[in-house]
């Protein structure tokens, strides 16, 4: 612990000292994690890249389905990949072969653009160089050179600048840099980049907003020739909105696999094709795209479970055997077959988090409602002594420093600057209510928020309050603020069972509502929201101001938004909100309308077996998830 006196002014203006005590009780082995996680510099893994495409390149005339193909393609990938154990661990899996680092979606190509340029100085230079210069002529023309001056002058004087890469690449950038080795990222320059060049859904989607006239006005030239960084992992609809182009925010069925096991999921699925008759060949087809991905995770897990076994072999050290020995038990049991205990429960969980965010990398898969999750296997550990609270807080507090590994993303170098490493955009569910409509904290919950408190995770943890919830909770949240942990948010049931409602969601499902993304609510294993988009309030209200126009750094773009009338004719405050609703409404339709192409490209191109298998709802209607 170490304590901070600071001077706080009392009511009666008096000042005084307080003592404010920043709490760090976490055992060595997370201190050693936790400082590993904040310290090293993460690698570049080319191997689910590599994999991937290998398959991908031996299907391409096979007349597969895409579905097929993506699960097949993903399998290879498990077949084939090197999996990591590390002496700290005590839950196993990476989704790399590093201890730090990251695998590449190469086939949606949301960052393959960064990898392509900003892996060298020389390519950073002259894609920053043509892209200014590209952009200086495009205004130049249009607006002459007397205007581009002047809107040049203008920037400066207000401290902004044209954007620029700089020439720091990758692996050396001060803010969040990246390592690859010499021969992964000659293959991945030389090799891989170039067959998905034009093959990546990103390429695909920028095209598809071009063809379907997203870009209104002069936008559509002004974005075509401004200099931009290079990550595609979310685009512009207008100058008021933009889209993500990951796959969605969800989270994974994880009830099922722990109470049934793969094996048993897998055994439903092979059963319904065996029962044929009455089934559509695309029906058919979807079903053999989800053994194949259920195989996959299969084989991830026994790859796991082998190299447990072959690690606690050459162990010398005693207690690290005896640790592992456990452990690599565990994971011969789960997740193929249902978890009993606490222990499994959370090996289980994590062996198919991680086998499926290495499917969809850079996806937010929440983790959802964990004290719930887990609260049965940790009831009956407790009653019959197999564990202890410490014991079980401190395999929370690596679950959570494991689940905030894998929330990072290699943006641009233009946008590095501005990102932390691990975004916490993953939010794990504490509290709320049961199936019943009672409170359902229970003591996990308070062990979790330990955990959280204890293991400094920069991950995202959010409690739902009630009326009914007890003021121990509220007493335990607000003390965690006092001492500095900043992570923990309130979400009012009150007001979000009744906008699920609204929105269609059955009582049940409302109920057992869960956060992901920032604070998307939806019903865990069942429903998923938007990749990502966004409403720019301050840009839609210049573009009312001006009727339509938008001003920018770099001058005016015409005609981005409807023309709601030039305000200067209102007669009343009324008028301007009217007209700012309905440049508003416009833009949530380009959102909408971009986020119809991006799901169709998707589903025409890259469907997701791997999430429809974790999906409740799918098996059943026999439809691919996007």
């Amino acid at each position: 612990m170490s304590d901070i006196k600071e001077k706080v002014q009392q009511n009666d203006g008096v000042i005084s000292d307080i003592d404010i005590t920043l709490r760090d009780e976490a055992s060595e082995r997370i201190k050693r994690l936790r400082r590993r996680f904040l310290d090293e510099k993460p690698y570049i893994s080319i191997e689910r890249a590599k994999f991937y495409t290998e398959k991908w390149r031996d299907t391409e005339k096979d007349n597969l389905s895409p579905n097929i193909r993506v699960a097949l393609s993903v399998k290879n990938v498990y077949d084939k990949m090197r999996h990591y154990i590390d002496g700290d661990d005590r839950i196993a899996g990476t989704w790399t072969e590093n201890f730090l680092g990251i695998p590449i979606d190469i086939e949606r190509g949301l960052f393959n653009n960064v990898f392509e340029i900003e892996l060298n100085k020389t390519r950073m230079k002259t894609f920053g160089l043509k892209s200014n210069v590209r952009f200086a002529v495009y205004k130049m023309h249009k607006d002459g050179i007397r205007s581009f001056l002047e809107s040049l002058k203008f920037s400066k004087k207000i401290g902004a600048a044209m954007p620029s890469l700089g020439s720091d690449t990758l692996e050396s950038r001060k803010i969040n840099p990246y390592r690859i080795k010499n021969e992964d990222k000659d293959i991945l320059l030389k090799k891989l980049l170039p067959f998905w060049k034009e093959k990546n859904i990103a390429h695909k989607l920028g095209k598809a907003f071009k063809e379907a006239g997203i870009y209104k006005g002069e936008f559509a030239e002004f974005i075509e020739y401004l200099p931009r960084g290079t990550a595609q992992n979310d685009m512009v609809t207008s100058l008021g909105a933009a889209l993500g182009v990951w796959q969605g925010h969800l989270i994974l069925d994880h009830e099922t696999p722990l109470k049934k096991g793969l094996l048993g999921m897998r055994e439903d699925v092979r059963q319904a094709i065996y029962d044929k008759n009455k089934m559509t060949m695309e029906e058919l087809d979807f079903l053999k795209s989800i053994n194949i991905a259920l195989e996959g995770i299969i084989t991830y897990a026994k790859g796991l479970s082998k190299k447990l076994a072959e690690f606690v072999k050459k162990c010398d050290d005693p207690k690290i055997k005896s640790a592992f020995s456990q452990m690599s038990e565990i994971c011969e049991k789960v997740p193929l077959y249902p978890a009993e205990t606490f222990k499994e429960a959370v090996q289980s969980y994590w062996t198919v988090k991680t086998a499926v965010e290495l499917a969809l990398p850079f996806n937010v898969h929440a983790p959802g409602r964990l004290d719930q999750l887990f609260y049965p296997f940790y009831k009956t550990d407790k009653k019959d002594g197999r564990i202890t609270d410490d014991e079980a807080r401190e395999l929370l507090e690596e679950l959570f420093l494991k689940i905030m590994s894998h929330n990072m993303r290699p943006y641009s170098n233009a946008s590095g600057d501005f990102s932390q490493r691990y975004e916490g955009s993953e939010p794990v569910t504490l509290g709320g209510l049961t199936e019943k409509g009672e409170d359902a904290t229970n003591e996990l919950t308070y062990l979790m928020l330990d955990a959280a408190d204890r293991s400094k995770a920069s991950l995202n943890f959010a409690v739902r309050i009630h009326k009914n919830t007890p003021e121990k909770l509220l007493l335990k949240i607000a003390d965690l603020h006092y001492h500095g942990v900043s992570s923990v948010s309130l979400m009012n049931d009150d007001i979000c069972l009744k906008t699920l409602k609204n929105r269609g969601f059955t009582q049940e499902d409302a109920l057992g509502y869960a956060i992901t993304g920032c604070v998307d609510m939806c019903a865990p294993g069942k429903t998923g929201g938007e990749g990502f988009s966004s409403l720019l309030l301050c840009r839609t209200l210049d573009m009312t101001l001006r009727n339509g126009d938008a001003q920018t750094l770099v001058g005016l773009v015409k005609d981005v938004g409807l023309k709601t009338g030039d305000p200067d004719t209102f007669t009343n405050f009324d008028q301007l909100l009217n007209a700012f609703y309905a440049q508003g409404d416009n833009m949530i339709e380009l959102i909408v309308e971009a986020s119809k192409i991006r799901d169709e490209l998707y589903a025409k191109y890259l469907p997701a077996p791997y999430i429809s298998a974790f999906m409740q709802g799918c098996f059943e209607s026999k439809k691919i998830s996007l």
